[in-house]
Order: C-alpha cells, then structure tokens, then sequence
C-alpha cells in the first residue's frame, strides 16, 4: 500500500508526464491502430468493446490452462502451505516471484484496456480506491475458485452502477454488502452455486 501511494505520488507531482490531475487523455492520439493484418478504429465504441472482450476471453483461457498445469498445482500448494511445499521439494521463492510476475503482466493488460476503453487516465488509476476496489472484487466473488473473482468483478460493477443511480450513497450500500459477506459468505458468491457445478469451475482441479 506504502509503495502504491508512492507511485501515485509521482503521478501526482510529475504533471509533465502524467498530466497530475489532469490525467492522460487529450495528450493521447486517437489514431486508429493499423498492424496489417489488424484493424481497429478507434473512434468507434462498438470496436473498442469487441477488441476489449476478446482480449479478456483469450487472457482468461490462458489463465485458465495453466491453473491445470503442473506450475498451477504448485502454485496451489504454496497457496495452501508454504512451508508444507518446501518440504515436498517446492521452490516457493521462484514459485512466489514468477506468479508475481505473471499477475503483473495481467494486470498491465487490464490498465491498457482500461486506457484503450476510457480514453482518459487520471491519477485516480493507480490510487488506493482503485486497488481496493480490485481487493473488494476478488473476496466478494471469491478466492477459492478461479472463477470467483470474475464474478466478484461482475456483481461489483453492476451492483454499483445500480445503486448509484438510485443514490448517492451508494458506499453506504456498498460497505453492507461487504458487512454479509464477510458474516454469511465466507467463500464469496461463488460459494452459492452447487458444490457439483462449483468444482468444475474449482482451479487445479
């Protein structure tokens, strides 16, 4: 969190880059990307969301597949018991850095298509809400499945976007919900579908 506030910090105070509270949008072009064999027009919404979806479902497939490889097992196995993995023979510090490593490049993606989408960039991006707001995600669809935080990420936005538009004390609503997970849904939303469909859906399984 302490090097989170130092990075926007930066954002903040370096105004010749990042525009400080002015974010990023009128310094960007809005060219359209032209690779040859790839097109995308950026000045159309439609191909934006279209581009954004099939980047997303490529990169959640991906994700997907190697939580059924051996490295996903591993990763599992950490997760669970560290020092119960070393003594299996487990390198838990390179286990540890390259999952690091990996959710970073995730999370690169999402910041780029979430520039790509919004067309502006503000300090608010890298600020703690931001970060809290992707924890809060994470537990509320839950941890435990891989498909857990995607759900969480769903009910989050259109929960919001619904209560928003009711009130404009929408966090107060928002910080219930967070009250009734954390007493009746221990495992997340996700914990609510059947425990037959559910392991389906469970990594590493």
């Amino acid at each position: 969190m302490a090097f989170n506030q130092f990075l926007w910090a930066i954002a903040w105070k370096w105004r010749e880059v990042t525009g400080g509270d002015d974010g990023i949008g009128r310094f960007v072009p809005r060219r359209p990307v032209d690779l040859g064999l790839f097109y995308l027009d950026r000045t159309r919404i439609p191909n934006k969301y279209y581009f954004t979806m099939a980047v997303v479902v490529i990169f959640l497939a991906m994700g997907w597949y190697l939580s059924q490889t051996p490295f996903g097992n591993t990763i599992q196995a950490v997760k669970v018991n560290e020092e119960r993995a070393a003594f299996l023979g487990y390198n838990v510090n390179r286990s540890k850095l390259l999952i690091f490593t990996l959710a970073a490049f995730y999370a690169g993606i999402a910041g780029s298509l979430f520039a790509l989408f919004q067309d502006f960039v503000t300090t608010s991006a890298i600020g703690l809400g931001m970060s809290t707001e992707v924890l809060f995600m994470a537990f509320l669809g839950g941890t435990g499945s891989y498909f857990g935080p995607i759900l969480g990420a769903a009910i989050f936005v259109y929960f919001t976007d619904w209560v928003s538009s009711i009130t404009e004390h929408w966090e107060f609503f928002l910080g219930v919900l967070f009250i009734v997970l954390v007493l009746y849904f221990h495992r997340g939303f996700i914990g609510l579908i059947p425990s037959k469909v559910r392991g389906v859906f469970a990594a590493g399984r």
